[in-house]
């Protein structure tokens, strides 16, 4: 029921390890492919329609002072299961050009600005003598909203989705996808272009080129073009 057909499972966490295991039990006719990062390739075992990933013996990551962060030494396996035929309703994010679109696809829709939030964004903007002025001055508005995070619908998205930019300024909270899409439609309201644009907080280093998905991302921020 899920719109992914991606998993990532950190094999470990602080402490050592001594057996891990991890198992996808799924159709024949499905493809299963699966990335290793922060550890040689760990293959799975196929047994019956079940794919096992398996380690063993993991010692406890060594507590350093400025180490990197934990989750770029621990070993995770990065899987993806594709149905043959491929279908619609299943976004293959095959490459980063399908991640980018899902999300524009399930943004762009949401930053639709209302005459109530366009009157609102020429308010704070009506004393600005450059675009700089008039992003700054939007941008001190949005960062006053309140930040709440109530996640409805992960399994389908909703965790990627920004609630409509007029329903959170109606309601004056919302999250980091909120705000900044807030953002984008009141920039928007002032001939401004913008995108919202994901990141990875808290690992400079977690979001690995080699596996296309939107699940690496735990944050995002707005880009002014």
């Amino acid at each position: 029921r899920s719109v992914f057909t991606q998993i990532e499972w950190r094999l470990q966490d602080r402490w050592p390890v001594k057996v891990v295991r991890r198992g996808l039990t799924i159709t024949s006719d499905w493809r299963v492919a699966s990335t290793t990062f922060n550890h040689a390739p760990i293959e799975p075992t196929l047994t019956g329609i079940t794919h096992t990933w398996q380690l063993n013996d993991l010692p406890e990551p060594d507590d350093e002072p400025a180490a990197p962060p934990v989750t770029s030494r621990i070993p995770r396996v990065a899987v993806g299961f594709f149905p043959a035929p491929a279908m619609a309703s299943l976004p293959a994010f095959a490459e980063w050009k399908d991640v980018s679109r899902w999300l524009a696809s399930i943004s762009d829709p949401q930053a639709a600005p209302d005459p109530v939030l366009t009157a609102k964004a020429r308010e704070l903007t009506a004393q600005a003598g450059s675009e700089f002025e008039r992003i700054r001055a939007i941008g001190a508005y949005v960062r006053r909203v309140q930040y709440i995070s109530i996640q409805i619908g992960v399994g389908r998205g909703g965790g990627y989705r920004p609630r409509r930019a007029a329903q959170v300024f109606a309601r004056n909270h919302g999250d980091c996808k909120d705000k900044a899409n807030l953002m984008r439609a009141m920039l928007t309201a002032v001939g401004i272009r913008s995108f919202i644009a994901t990141a990875y907080l808290g690992d400079r280093d977690y979001v690995r080129e080699e596996w296309p998905s939107p699940q690496q991302f735990n944050h995002a921020i707005l880009a002014v073009a």
